[in-house]
Order: structure tokens, then C-alpha cells, then sequence
């Protein structure tokens, strides 16, 4: 739920799907949208580790999820690995770090306007969970939410070409991998774990 102190004013519906929407989609050139529609941008913000930086545990390598470090908001923490792997731990492990991701993903687009003129909420729909041989495959579908903020219309007032990014919402959907090595999301492993105890 948004703060109280902000004005929420969610607003049209993007029928497009995935991460694309009334925002667009993280990774392109850079725009400051003053409609709903669907510009490109690219991340203005500078991660603590960049996509092409890896980390490597044995026979594991990671590549860094998104976790921009001079936004105008704090990035969102990703969860611990639990303790023991089950379908109720991993489901809960996959919607925290699913909502982290989709945060810290349009924090690194808009570090300037996320937090600062615009209100971003992550929700997640949907957690299914199959397991076979100590393998867990995870699909999650959400919506992310964006409204304008207070502060964001004064600094548009004051600031008319950086006004703050439309309002609007757009669905989301991702597929994990979860094993007691490593976390893979969308084809891409982004944790190495060590061991954990697995159960189904």
C-alpha cells in the first residue's frame, strides 16, 4: 500500500504484457515520459554491481540482480536464502526477491523520480510451485503500480521538464529456478548458494 502521505493516483491500465507498460521496459534509451505511453530509457543510476559483473562460488557464477546505490530511495533487500527448502519457504523466498527485483529494476531506470516523484508499488498475484528431483520451478505473476507523489507535483511545478513519470500499472511474470545451489531467474542465475536441507 502506498503512504498515506503521498496521493495515490493510480490511473490507466496497460494492456501490454510482461515488464513493458505505461513505462516502458528497463533497459533502453532514456525518456522522461509526460503521458502514458511507452518510452525507452536507459538506467541513469549506478548499481553496486553492473549485469556484466559476476560472482563465482565454485562451479556457480552469479550475475548481479539490480541494487542501484544513488537513487533518490533506498534499494529494496533481497531475501536470505532459507533455511531448509521447502515449497511454502521457497514460494515465500521467490514473491520477496520478485518484488525486490521488479523495485530495484525501475529504481536503477528512474533513480532521480522512484521515491522522490513517484510513489512505485509491487505486488505479486500469483506463486506457483512444482518440485522434482530437489529442483523447484517457480512462476510469479504481479503488477507493478506507480503514482505521483505530493513532492512530485511541486518539483514538476518548479522543475516543468522533469516532471515526474506517468501514473499507471502493468503486469509482470517471471520463472525460477531454486535448487541448494543457486537461484536462476529468467535463464539467469543470480544467487550461489551452498548447501541447504531439501524437502519437498
Amino acid at each position: 500500500m502506498l503512504p498515506t502521505t503521498r496521493r495515490a493516483l493510480l490511473g490507466s491500465v496497460c494492456a501490454l504484457a510482461g515488464t513493458a507498460g505505461c513505462l516502458g521496459n528497463p533497459g533502453g534509451s532514456e525518456s522522461t515520459p509526460t503521458q502514458v505511453g511507452t518510452p525507452t530509457r536507459t538506467p541513469t543510476g549506478t548499481p553496486t554491481r553492473t549485469p556484466t559483473e559476476t560472482v563465482t562460488d565454485d562451479a556457480c557464477t552469479a550475475a548481479a540482480p539490480p541494487r542501484p546505490s544513488d537513487a533518490a530511495a533506498a534499494p529494496k533487500p533481497y531475501p536470505e536464502k532459507p533455511d531448509e527448502l521447502t515449497r511454502d519457504s521457497v514460494s515465500s523466498f521467490v514473491e520477496a526477491y520478485e518484488r525486490a527485483y521488479q523495485y530495484n529494476e525501475m529504481l536503477a531506470a528512474y533513480p532521480d523520480m522512484i521515491g522522490r516523484r513517484n510513489d512505485l508499488d509491487i505486488s505479486v498475484n500469483e506463486v506457483t510451485v512444482t518440485v522434482a528431483d530437489g529442483e523447484f520451478t517457480v512462476d510469479v505473476t504481479g503488477q507493478a503500480n506507480t503514482g505521483i507523489t505530493a513532492d512530485g507535483d511541486e518539483a514538476a511545478t518548479a522543475t516543468p521538464t522533469r516532471t515526474p513519470l506517468p501514473m499507471g500499472h502493468w503486469p509482470f511474470e517471471a520463472t525460477y529456478t531454486v535448487t541448494d545451489r543457486f537461484v536462476r531467474r529468467a535463464g539467469v542465475v543470480h544467487e550461489c548458494w551452498g548447501s541447504a536441507e531439501t524437502k519437498p
